[in-house]
């Protein structure tokens, strides 16, 4: 006797669980605009090609899509990566002496406030 009542209290409780996952709707986000990614956490990115590098690790760069030029002043913790290990003797890992006029790089920065969270050497000069 005590079986079935076991049993189905099994499937009301796993039915009772499944069920808020089937209910949301397709290419909708799981969380309402009100409590969203907080806009610090958003990044976005920029591919360009360096123009200029000036003292005090400041880069002119322009992006080739919308021919804007922008001035760039890097923090000393940003990292600085290569896409292809070849292009740098085998390293990957690179530093701001190693940025060259005429290489393409990937910013990515916060939508925030702009600031730069990595640098990645796409094509060398």
């Amino acid at each position: 006797m005590r079986k079935p009542i076991l049993l189905v209290a099994l499937v009301l409780l796993f039915a009772a669980s499944v069920l808020p996952a089937s209910t949301s709707q397709p290419g909708r986000r799981p969380w309402d605009e009100s409590d969203g990614p907080s806009s610090a956490s958003v990044v976005r990115t920029m591919t360009v090609v360096v123009q200029k590098i000036g003292p005090d690790n400041t880069l002119q760069v322009i992006d080739k899509r919308t021919e804007e030029v922008h001035r760039i002043q890097l923090a000393g913790d940003v990292p600085i990566r290569a896409r292809s290990k070849k292009d740098f003797d085998g390293r990957r890992k690179l530093t701001f002496a190693d940025l060259a006029v005429g290489q393409r790089i990937k910013l990515t920065y916060r939508a925030a406030d702009g600031k730069i969270v990595s640098l990645k050497v796409v094509k060398r000069a």
